[in-house]
């Protein structure tokens, strides 16, 4: 049996780090809006925000952590070196030099595609409809064995699935090795990747939330996974750090691309940055993060304004 109460996190605390104060307990400010739609700001420290117990716990199995271990170890960790990897690129960037390449972005597009697939707004809502799915499988079962055997289509019939049972085919589909690789290829290939580095983070940073990946859809504007990863015109953006956001664009939309990966966003562009900000909102689950600096010298200053 699972503990009845193990933190699981929707989304990498390492992550979540990028943002915190450099303490020995990162902190980050933190807007949480209820379900009744009260809104409350906190200061946490990372590992305390952006979880959701017993997330990805199999209640059944001897090993309810199995999958938790399973993302940490085969997924989080190595992309959290990749992430630590573009930071460092940013910071020690020279005029010219490019942060992305072929293999850092085939990286992050698996990454992403995880991303993406772990949050509530896709692994939770594929949950939720678990027994609505599983019962049109059967349909689908039984309508291809018409002219079998009338007893095996009764024990088709009396096949139950429990909640765990769906569970584990979910998170086995979203941690399969194949499944994010093919989403990979396909974002890798099809759209043209940019690396922002934003000159003016000490004053207007990039933040983040518990839906870290924007997805758009360029014609009509859509926010939201069901716009679909391997739709040929999804959009994407997601903040590494304050200082670093990543976007996606389907390579459709250009003329020239050629054009470089990396671009310096300094005071002019700060209006594209808010933009970027006020998405990780539309787009959050229940919580979006900003530094602790940010909070304290803009929104409480703006308040009391």
């Amino acid at each position: 049996m699972a503990k009845e109460y193990t933190k699981q996190h929707i989304v990498p605390q390492s992550y979540l780090d990028n943002f915190g104060t450099k303490e020995k307990k990162p902190k980050l400010a933190v807007r949480r809006v209820f379900y009744t739609n009260k809104i409350d700001f906190q200061i946490q420290a990372t590992k305390e925000v952006g979880y959701i117990k017993n997330y990805y716990s199999i209640e059944s199995d001897e090993d309810y952590a199995f999958y938790e271990k399973l993302i940490s170890r085969s997924i989080e960790y190595p992309m959290n070196d990749l992430l630590k990897r573009i930071i460092t690129n940013s910071t020690m960037m020279q005029e010219g030099a490019e942060i992305l390449n072929d293999e850092i972005v085939k990286d992050l597009a698996k990454y992403i595609s995880f991303q993406s697939l772990r949050v509530p707004a896709f692994y939770g809502e594929q949950l939720r409809k678990g027994s609505s799915i599983i019962r049109k499988t059967k349909q689908e079962m039984l309508k291809a064995l018409y002219f079998y055997p009338e007893y095996i289509k009764r024990n088709i019939k009396s096949i139950n699935f429990r909640k765990d049972d769906y569970k584990r085919i979910l998170l086995d589909r979203i941690t399969s090795e194949e499944v994010l690789s093919l989403l990979a290829k396909h974002l890798a290939e099809s759209h043209k990747w940019f690396a922002y580095i934003n000159k003016e983070a000490d004053i207007m940073p990039f933040i983040t939330s518990d839906n870290p990946v924007v997805i758009s859809n360029i014609i009509s504007g859509k926010i939201g996974i069901e716009n679909g990863l391997a739709n040929n015109d999804t959009a994407i953006i997601f903040p590494v750090s304050p200082r670093v956001m990543i976007q996606a664009i389907p390579k459709k939309v250009f003329n020239n691309n050629q054009l470089r990966n990396t671009i310096v966003l300094d005071q002019k562009e700060t209006k594209f940055i808010v933009e970027c900000n006020i998405l990780q909102e539309r787009q959050r689950y229940r919580e979006t993060y900003y530094p602790v600096w940010f909070y304290q010298d803009i929104v409480i200053n703006k308040e009391v304004a």
